[in-house]
């Protein structure tokens, strides 16, 4: 596995969720139970994997759902792409 992010707290809640980006470019979504986990059981809750073609159909659906009628979503985006050093064109208009 390439990167991974803990995208809950166990203190926020009693499920702890990971994102993981995959080295064939797919995304996995893990969830599990914090007192599975503390008693090591590795199974213990439901996962979700995006396989590689779907992920550029989930990034728009994700920008659709996340900015839909804001202004600024070019500046915001751009933003993001740069804080996390993700590749982009940025073309400055008339």
């Amino acid at each position: 596995m390439s990167d991974s992010v803990q995208l809950t707290q166990p203190l926020e809640s009693e499920r702890i969720v990971w994102l993981y980006r995959l080295e064939d470019g797919s995304l996995r979504l893990s969830e599990g139970d914090v007192r599975h986990l503390a008693a090591g059981e590795r199974n213990a809750g439901p996962w979700l994997t995006i396989p590689p073609e779907s992920v550029d159909r989930l990034a728009f659906a994700l920008l659709v759902d996340r900015y839909r009628g804001c202004a600024g979503t070019v500046k915001d985006v751009r933003r993001l792409l740069c804080s996390e050093d993700i590749a982009h064109i940025f073309e400055q208009g008339p």
